[in-house]
């Protein structure tokens, strides 16, 4: 049966699909301006992004279609319809992954003339943030309704165009700049030397993040009334 939803899911996301794929040439290429390297970073926020909007328009979706109520009417239960959710979110990221990390590679080879940027290096943590702005998205969703999703995008903007212009602030970067570098050139140096020890720390709290979002996904939809 969960198979079952989740085929159906995608079935019925063909359109929004393919529609928020197109965004995600549109971000990544530009995004390939400073170094064929810099999508290994900036790839998982874009993933993160794209997913953001990719829920906007499937919850929209769901409530002009009235998708909740037929679910719940049928002999399944709320844990059932997340665990559809959660492996069709599975299929839709994977997607997006590959799609971002094919134009990074077309804007570093064409656009910017230089050698393939590192797969390895972008997939796994823009594939994990991508999952878990997807189980986030529809914990709110099933929570509170999918006009919170539009506002919760807007504040999210908004504080993304906060903080890229405290950073660029030169008070700011003079003051905290330094401390920043310091703290990103510990992490990475541990991470070289500890890098089976890194992988399996971030990996534990990453499927945990997503797993206990997901968790609540399920109790939010099961104290949703439905009218």
């Amino acid at each position: 049966m969960i198979i079952r939803l989740a085929y159906e899911e995608l079935r019925a996301r063909v359109k929004t699909i393919g529609i928020v794929s197109i965004v995600v040439f549109a971000i990544v290429i530009p995004s390939m301006r400073a170094s064929r390297n810099v999508y290994s970073i900036a790839a998982a926020f874009i993933l993160a992004f794209t997913a953001a909007i990719y829920n906007q328009r499937s919850t929209y979706e769901d409530e002009k279609d009235e998708t909740l109520p037929f679910l719940r009417s049928l002999p399944i239960s709320p844990a059932e319809v997340v665990c559809a959710r959660a492996l069709a979110s599975v299929a839709v990221i994977a997607l997006y992954t590959v799609l971002a990390l094919i134009a990074a590679t077309l804007a570093t080879r064409f656009i910017l003339g230089r050698g393939s940027p590192n797969w390895k290096a972008g997939a796994v943590p823009a594939f994990g943030l991508g999952l878990f702005t997807m189980a986030f998205m529809q914990a709110v969703y099933f929570r509170f309704g999918a006009r919170v999703i539009v506002g919760f995008l807007n504040i999210a903007m908004s504080a993304g165009a906060i903080a890229i212009l405290a950073f660029k602030s030169p008070v700011l970067s003079a003051r905290f700049g330094p401390l920043a570098s310091r703290a990103i050139s510990h992490a990475a140096a541990w991470r070289a030397e500890n890098p089976a020890t890194a992988a399996a720390v971030l990996g534990a709290v990453a499927i945990c993040a997503i797993l206990a979002t997901w968790a609540y996904a399920a109790w939010a939809l099961g104290r949703k009334e439905i009218v």
